[in-house]
């Protein structure tokens, strides 16, 4: 067997058909990059803030209208990827584990059963990383659970992208290991608030109970 030898960017030049699907998608995945960037970003930012609303411990649906009908999309979406991904028929809890056995499957068999769950997780995990961002820009630190949902799911979506895309390993890898760091944090300042809140709950009872 013939060694394959990824071309080089120079024979792009070349070829005309070749450069103009290599500036598509070139320009495609840079986009996408860039806005789970942002996402990374927002997300942090949510997290920040949490410490600094008012309404961190509100348990109530996200406000009336698009946030709502976003909220209740990425409930059923998330729903949807994790069903998916139990689907993957080994038993390992190793994520890439298991995408890495749906693609070995999906190569040896493009029409089983395999081949078609990796392309409804891959389908289903575009859409949920374009739900993610979008709530990412909501005002998504006045519902904590929904937050640390999503930071979850983002690990998630992490670990399965850096086993789907080889060529941006290091990317999904590092990009994970941010939003780890990120639950973590987010972990400590929500335990933090709750110990406040509760600590502010008992003295306004010490007081009442003195007045």
């Amino acid at each position: 067997m013939d060694e394959f030898i990824i071309p080089s960017y120079l024979t792009f030049e070349e070829d005309p058909e070749c450069l103009e699907w290599y500036l598509i998608e070139g320009k495609d995945r840079i986009n996408e990059l860039s806005r789970q960037l942002q996402t990374y970003i927002n997300y942090k930012k949510a997290t920040i803030r949490l410490v600094c609303s008012d309404s961190h411990l509100s348990s109530d649906i996200l406000h009336i209208g698009s946030e709502k009908k976003w909220e209740e999309r990425f409930l059923s979406i998330s729903s949807k990827y994790i069903s998916l991904i139990k689907k993957s028929g080994i038993q390992s809890k190793r994520i890439k584990e298991k995408i890495f056995h749906l693609k070995t499957k999906a190569i040896s068999q493009p029409t089983g059963q395999e081949a078609i769950l990796l392309k409804n997780i891959i389908q289903v995990g575009n859409e949920l990383w374009k739900i993610l961002h979008v709530l990412s820009g909501l005002e998504i630190h006045t519902r904590p659970q929904i937050l640390k949902l999503s930071i979850k799911l983002l690990v998630l979506l992490c670990d399965v992208e850096s086993e789907l895309n080889a060529l941006f390993l290091d990317f999904y890898q590092h990009l994970r290991l941010n939003y780890q760091q990120l639950e973590r944090e987010y972990e400590h300042l929500y335990m933090t608030i709750k110990i406040d809140r509760d600590n502010e709950k008992n003295y306004k009872k010490r007081v009442m109970n003195l007045e």
